[in-house]
């Protein structure tokens, strides 16, 4: 698949997805249904220039953000040093960016959004942490209490 054509089909999914938030139960069904179907078409990643193209900026700027962790990117493959922007992570920040965008907000509308999910990434990962936490101190009771009932 072409870049053009991969970013047509990211270009259509944030439309839906735009939409499906103001469409009634049915519709969103509906449109979520399409949506699943045109991102397996597009895969699971992104190259960087298609991201940045979704995105109206340039590549340079993407791996400034990438850098420093604000947007997630993964190997294109195995043992590559080559990287891509998950499908799913960069359908999130164009929506984010047509909805605000929509609502009239100005020019730092990316920029905020890249900041927040940043900000949510990390809340998940503490999120994740604590309940690690959690498990590990019940498995370390339990088998204290199992060493307490066989002494």
């Amino acid at each position: 698949m072409t870049s053009d054509e991969q970013l047509h089909l990211l270009e259509a999914a944030v439309a839906l997805r735009a939409e499906a938030r103001d469409a009634s139960q049915l519709v969103h069904a509906s449109l979520k249904a399409v949506e699943r179907r045109l991102l397996d078409l597009v895969g699971p990643t992104v190259r960087k220039t298609v991201a940045a193209r979704l995105l109206g900026v340039s590549v340079q700027a993407l791996d400034r953000w990438t850098g420093r962790g604000a947007i997630t990117t993964v190997p294109i493959a195995e043992g590559s040093s080559r990287r891509a922007i998950p499908t799913e992570e960069i359908i999130g920040l164009a929506v984010e960016v047509r909805l605000a965008s929509r609502a009239g907000h100005d020019g730092r509308i990316l920029q905020m959004s890249i900041a927040s999910a940043g900000r949510r990434r990390q809340l998940a990962r503490e999120a994740q942490n604590a309940h690690n936490l959690i498990v590990a101190g019940g498995t370390i009771i339990a088998a204290v209490r199992a060493q307490r009932r066989s002494a």
